[in-house]
């Protein structure tokens, strides 16, 4: 954004988070289906290219992160920071939204509870307090601009307990 013009920064995150936004009931909605794009994320462990994806340089000021396949709140927005790395990052995740395991790389993967691939987490890097950035593909998530039904808390994930969950990733 140009910094000759600050004062539309407000403008243009309320049409950001008009244009992005779902209602909170999207996944069960007639007609929800995958794209082929986010298939290939979600369901093959896929990857977006760097910088390409919709939400990598969205902050919006309220609402949260969903699981793109299932519709389970992931993240708040306040959760997402910058870290300059191509995707959306996040420092924390709604408690008991996210499964982990580690792959023969040593990377370790996040998965929604449904099994939906939403990307890898990094430990020790310095960006937050929580000294931790879950990379993200836009094409796994959603964002809805409302508060997630229920009172959830946020979490940092203990990727210790990832350790000794090797696996191969199915690439089919």
């Amino acid at each position: 954004m140009c910094k000759c013009l600050p004062f539309l920064h407000g403008y243009w995150t309320r049409a950001q988070e008009y244009t992005y936004s779902a209602d909170a009931t999207f996944a069960t909605k007639p007609g929800h289906a995958l794209s082929a794009e986010e298939k290939h994320v979600i369901d093959q462990n896929g990857t977006e290219q760097a910088g390409t994806g919709t939400y990598n340089k969205f902050y919006p000021g309220q609402g949260y992160f969903a699981c793109r396949k299932c519709g389970s709140p992931i993240y708040s927005a306040q959760a997402k920071f910058d870290s300059g790395c191509g995707w959306p990052a996040f420092d924390k995740c709604f408690t008991g939204a996210i499964k982990m395991r580690r792959e023969l790389n040593g990377r370790v993967e996040i998965m929604c509870t449904c099994g939906a691939h939403l990307g890898h987490v990094f430990d020790g890097e310095g960006f937050t307090e929580e000294n931790q950035r879950h990379c993200a593909n836009s094409r796994s998530l959603q964002y809805v601009k409302a508060k997630p039904a229920g009172e959830l808390t946020e979490t940092k994930l203990d990727t210790a307990s990832a350790l000794g969950q090797a696996h191969r990733p199915s690439y089919t």
